[in-house]
């Protein structure tokens, strides 16, 4: 079940008769953590974007913000912060939106802990499968919030995004319930971020995960736009030939009995992001650390575990650590 939700930024102080400016922490300052820093921030809320750039000069900075196909660019303004500077001014985190790479996203989390509390709620927006339970270890029971989202998102450099995608957003528990309405942010119409609350977010995660594990490798072997793994016929022939490698887990996965069909799926969001770069083909050009363990790596342990055979994904996770 998905349910659409005009959610408040702090509802139980407004119900109690008090005004004030909510306040947000967003953990991780790439595309996806500064888009949601602006969003948040455009919709009312003090935001404090932490980064683990210790270059950026802490306290008040803006955060260049602008939509794909508009030329006008919008100064938002954050607080700039890292781990060890919030903890100085010993800043309590009451919201916090989680989003580091897969890789990251634990030891992240785990370096502002001691500034959460037992009502603390966190929003992962990672990426990937196989690190979830950590992250929950971390925090008091129920205090989770799974975030996946078909947003787009490209960083131009430090502190300057461009929304390249508008999508929505599914939360919910991995426990399969609703979260508390009032844990979650309200976003305003003229914000444009959507959001919805879902008791199902696990079968969200892993198609997420499968069209990720489908799409990511092949545009950083193939160094190529999203698009082209359609329209390149040896590139959609290699793509189908994943696909129903990836096919094979979903007898061990939520969407077992959900007809979910891997290729078209991937095909639908290749084509509706034609002309993206994917995270990992830009992190591939860059030299950077690719979220392989999450996604075609996570597979991998997976394929061990039920006997699965995926040649062409391991081949792909071999060429990808080679070169990277």
């Amino acid at each position: 079940m998905v349910t659409d939700n005009n959610l408040n930024l702090n509802k139980s102080e407004e119900s109690a008769g008090k005004v004030s400016t909510p306040e947000w922490h967003v953990l991780g300052a790439g595309a996806v953590g500064c888009l949601w820093a602006s969003k948040l921030a455009l919709a009312g809320a003090a935001v404090t974007l932490i980064t683990r750039d210790t270059s950026l000069a802490t306290g008040k900075q803006n955060i260049q913000f602008r939509t794909t196909g508009d030329d006008a660019v919008i100064d938002v303004p954050v607080s700039l912060q890292t781990s060890q500077s919030l903890s100085r001014l010993n800043q309590a985190i009451g919201h916090l939106v989680l989003a580091t790479k897969s890789y990251d996203a634990v030891t992240a989390l785990a370096s502002v802990k001691q500034l959460c509390s037992t009502d603390t709620q966190v929003i992962c927006l990672a990426n990937g499968l196989g690190f979830h339970q950590q992250l929950e270890d971390l925090l008091s029971p129920g205090r989770l919030t799974v975030g996946v989202t078909t947003d787009g998102a490209a960083l131009d450099k430090a502190l300057s995004v461009t929304h390249t995608g508008h999508g929505t957003t599914l939360l919910g528990y991995r426990q399969n319930h609703l979260p508390p309405i009032d844990s979650l942010p309200s976003i305003q119409p003229a914000v444009d971020l959507q959001w919805q609350t879902s008791n199902d977010i696990e079968s969200a995660m892993w198609q997420k995960f499968l069209v990720n594990c489908a799409i990511n490798p092949l545009t950083a072997i193939f160094n190529c736009d999203n698009g082209e793994l359609c329209s390149n016929s040896q590139y959609r022939d290699t793509l189908r030939l994943l696909c129903v490698e990836l096919a094979a887990f979903l007898p061990f996965s939520p969407l077992a009995n959900k007809n979910f069909d891997v290729f078209q799926q991937a095909i639908k969001v290749a084509e509706a992001t034609a002309a993206n770069i994917s995270s990992m083909r830009r992190d591939h050009q860059l030299g950077r650390r690719l979220e392989l363990e999450h996604l075609n790596g996570y597979l991998l342990t997976l394929a061990k575990e039920h006997a699965i055979d995926c040649p062409l994904n391991r081949d792909l996770c071999s060429q990808l650590q080679a070169g990277n």
